[in-house]
């Protein structure tokens, strides 16, 4: 035993014997991080940002029966009625993970002095800002089942070639000189990667996404752009900053509006002639879920509670372009481990179609595989292919740990025409996994126009069955290009 270990097991040991030893309430990983054996530094104050996960919601009987009619009759209108797709006839539209995490455990665990970072219904779960004694202190507490680490991510930026540049410019000026006759919009810079994924064929049948709302969990968003000014904006919220500006701000790190600017311009920008998203038509939810600036993780429990924000408000659909692995081992990818990927679930399980990024790790040799939540069973995770139809150098593949084929399908990821964050007038290009990711969201929106009782088992069956390689998916592609 370490002598870091020996003041934390005697703080353990001092508090009476319970039924679960406190100490195995502690996550392995999070035991490491506190005696210095890995790598995971507290903050400059001594903490570390830890998941507490409850064993119950300390309601039973009557009472739960009323907080369940109560959480029934709080659902918007939208959300009830997205929700009873999934639901059987006669079944509630929430159940007890709906319920709030109960107030007199979050008090406890506030009474050791942690700070409260972020709330989880879905989890039963709250993440605290917490030092190695107050770790203690919570896992001692008789209705704590566990004490983990938040995961954290940094963002990857792919590089392509300077030959494959050239030859996805190539590519785009023919596609944009030959369609000048055949469709009624000018699509301009989106117009090879629309036309890969046989979009503008169904704008031509007057179908743009109109009715549909779609929830970008992403960086900050700059929608002053012109291909950006005339999407309309239904709610939106700032989870690193806790504000409603999501927008980059004065002391917010540089370019935090760019990913963001840049992805919601690829899933439904509009500025004829220039580019042109799958569902311009589309109203749109922001939420601010990733810190970018420097060598700032993302941190998880931001974008836990950003989905359950978005489907509370009546999403229809998330797109959300980023991946977490850090801190968790390629054997939590099981689509039933990390906890982004148990929301994302949580949320497909709530009839919300969850679209991911399925990562851009492919030559990353300690971890060239997809990223969570993109291992959800529900979850609809996208491999990024060139403009010729190829696989990009950086797109990371599948299998799951369990052995389940993951990407689930493809769409451009190399050299895509977006919206500058610097000019609110320019464009520029931009690679990832997270310009497939918008792009597959974007015809999604499509069909739910078309179909509105689809569910996101049947979207993503769709997508699959008539993507160009669903005779034979492997784990680079998926089922093929939609």
């Amino acid at each position: 035993m370490t002598k870091k270990l020996l003041p934390l097991l005697l703080l353990i040991l001092a508090v009476p014997a319970m039924a679960q030893n406190p100490a195995d309430k502690i996550s392995p990983l999070l035991e490491q991080a506190l005696v210095g054996d890995i790598a995971i530094a507290s903050e400059a104050d001594g903490t570390w940002a830890v998941w507490v996960h409850f064993s119950d919601k300390n309601l039973d009987g009557v009472a739960l029966t009323a907080a369940l009619d109560e959480a029934e009759r709080a659902l918007t209108e939208r959300t009830a009625r997205r929700r009873a797709k999934v639901v059987p006839a006669g079944r509630r539209l929430v159940d007890v993970s709906d319920l709030p995490v109960a107030p007199a455990y979050l008090d406890a665990v506030n009474s050791t002095g942690a700070e409260l970072r972020r709330e989880s219904r879905w989890l039963n779960a709250a993440s605290f800002n917490a030092d190695r004694d107050q770790i203690a202190a919570i896992a001692n507490l008789p209705f704590v089942a566990e004490v983990s680490l938040v995961a954290k991510f940094s963002r990857t930026e792919p590089e392509v070639s300077p030959a494959e540049k050239a030859a996805a410019q190539r590519i785009m000026d023919e596609a944009e000189a030959m369609a000048e006759d055949r469709w009624t919009l000018e699509y301009g810079g989106s117009t090879a990667g629309l036309e890969q994924i046989n979009v503008p064929p169904i704008h031509e049948m007057g179908v743009t996404g109109e009715g549909i709302i779609i929830a970008s969990l992403d960086s900050g968003f700059r929608m002053i752009h012109e291909a950006l000014v005339n999407i309309p904006v239904i709610d939106q919220w700032d989870f690193v900053g806790d504000d409603p500006i999501v927008d980059e701000e004065p002391g917010d790190p540089t370019y935090s509006a760019r990913h963001g600017t840049q992805t919601t311009s690829v899933l439904m920008g509009f500025s004829n002639g220039n580019l042109v998203g799958p569902a311009f038509g589309a109203s749109v939810i922001l939420a601010r879920t990733e810190d970018i600036g420097g060598e700032t993780p993302i941190e998880e429990d931001n974008w836990v509670a950003g989905i359950e924000w978005v489907e509370s408000i009546g999403a229809d659909i998330v797109t959300s372009s980023l991946g977490y692995y850090s801190w968790y081992e390629f054997s939590d990818l099981d689509g039933d481990t990390a906890l982004c990927t148990i929301a994302a679930d949580a949320a497909v399980d709530r009839g919300l179609p969850v679209f991911t990024s399925a990562g851009n790790e492919r030559q990353n040799d300690e971890w060239p595989h997809i990223t969570a939540p993109a291992d959800g069973n529900g979850v609809v995770a996208m491999a990024a292919v060139d403009l010729s139809g190829d696989i990009a150098s950086f797109s990371s593949p599948g299998p799951t740990y369990d052995g389940r084929i993951k990407p689930d399908v493809s769409a451009q990821g190399v050299s895509n025409f977006v919206a500058s964050y610097y000019d609110p007038s320019q464009y520029h290009s931009a690679n990832g996994t997270s310009f497939a990711c918008p792009l597959v969201a974007g015809v999604a929106a499509l069909m739910l126009e078309r179909i509105p009782s689809l569910t996101p088992g049947q979207i993503a069956e769709a997508l699959r069955m008539t993507a160009d390689r669903s005779d034979n998916p492997d784990n680079d592609y998926g089922w093929g290009i939609i």
